[in-house]
């Protein structure tokens, strides 16, 4: 299914208005067809399997997008932050520790 789905996936992404960005981390939902991806550009994307369709798109601007992953359910993931910051008083990078939730709108929900 990986293989099938990937072609479809690259060519949506470059088919897309908005930027295009490597994908750093991308999760199948073991139920539905629907596949999210990660980007450098912040931006986590959920597509359909089926027809490689780019479906939603949800920004973590503040802390960077990785490792995304689907919960139990279809609409819900979570991911990692990628964003390093620097420590206000010893000048040294550290990783900021932090993740988040992202919930994508039901379809023909209004947004």
């Amino acid at each position: 299914m990986l293989l099938q789905a990937l072609p479809q996936v690259q060519a949506a992404r470059r088919g897309a208005q908005d930027s295009y960005s490597p994908i750093n981390s991308l999760d199948f939902h073991l139920r539905e067809d629907l596949l999210v991806t990660a980007g450098d550009d912040d931006a986590i994307k959920l597509y359909s399997v089926n027809t490689g369709e780019h479906k939603q798109t949800n920004y973590s601007r503040k802390y960077g997008a990785a490792h995304v992953c689907f919960t139990h359910h279809e609409r819900a993931v979570i991911y990692a932050s990628n964003k390093v910051r620097r420590a206000a008083r010893a000048g040294v990078p550290r990783v900021t520790l932090c993740s988040g939730e992202q919930r994508f709108a039901e379809p023909g929900a209004a947004r």
